[in-house]
């Protein structure tokens, strides 16, 4: 509900994400090697840019699944 109403606030798309250059940016929501994704702008003087939310294609999740092994990992009780 909080993103659609500060997506409705800031006239975006409800889906856009945020993203800053530092991967140990403060409060993050997600982070990688190349920086961190936020649900709404940073703190003034912060840069960042919009980041679309990937589509999803239509492949069956037991596609992925099995491109990632995890039958192996399920045998082992990784569930998590």
């Amino acid at each position: 509900m909080i993103p659609v109403l500060l997506a409705t606030t800031l006239a975006i798309h409800p889906f856009d994400l945020v993203h800053v250059d530092d991967p140990n940016y403060p409060g993050a929501d997600a982070v990688s090697a190349t920086g961190a994704v936020l649900l709404h702008p940073p703190a003034p003087g912060v840069p960042w840019r919009w980041e679309t939310v990937p589509e999803v294609d239509d492949a069956p999740p037991s596609e992925a699944m099995d491109a990632m092994n995890v039958g192996a990992w399920h045998a082992l009780g990784a569930r998590g």
